[in-house]
């Protein structure tokens, strides 16, 4: 499955957009703002909203993360893109996608869309740094208790506040 949005530019084409280089990848990428939404809107928001429960029907992941000018470049020369979306769905014993040995679904947020990239341009020119909406989608989501752990590509997790990133529903 592909996200509707990406969460990374063409590297190739955009070497004019970034500018310094954080030191460690923690340092390069910040989750903002995280949503459990029924949809995403055409302008890219989100729609209702759950916190802890939500039905069974098609269930978004939708975030808003925020990076540095110099964070995509770095993350492109460090191996680490693209990035998931691991959804998982738990059973009583822990974390386990559906009695399978893999996950249920690992979804990329792309690294390459040459169109947004003079949207991401006048941000950085204007705030320093630039952010963007990103989101993963469920359609076919059973009842129980799900994960979504976001990783890079080499596997290791994006950490948020110190800890690995992972986000918790129950779906009902």
């Amino acid at each position: 499955m592909r996200l509707p949005f990406v969460l990374a530019v063409g590297l190739a084409a955009a070497s004019w957009l970034w500018g310094t280089v954080p030191a460690s990848a923690d340092d390069l990428i910040e989750i903002a703002s995280y949503k459990w939404t029924d949809q995403v809107t055409a302008d890219r928001q989100y729609g209702r909203t759950f916190t802890d429960t939500a039905p069974v029907a098609p269930l978004n992941l939708w975030m808003l993360v925020k990076a540095s000018p110099g964070a995509l470049k770095a993350l492109a020369e460090r191996g680490k893109l693209p990035i998931y979306h691991q959804w998982f769905r738990l059973t009583i014993a822990g974390t386990s996608p559906e009695g399978v040995t893999e996950m249920i679904d690992s979804i990329p947020l792309d690294a390459g869309r040459g169109d947004v990239l003079a949207q991401l341009s006048l941000e950085v020119q204007h705030r320093g740094f630039f952010d963007w909406r990103t989101w993963s989608r469920k359609d076919n989501i059973r009842a129980g208790t799900w994960l979504v752990r976001i990783k890079y590509a080499d596997n290791t997790p994006l950490r948020c506040g110190g800890q690995d990133c992972e986000f918790r529903i129950t779906v009902k």
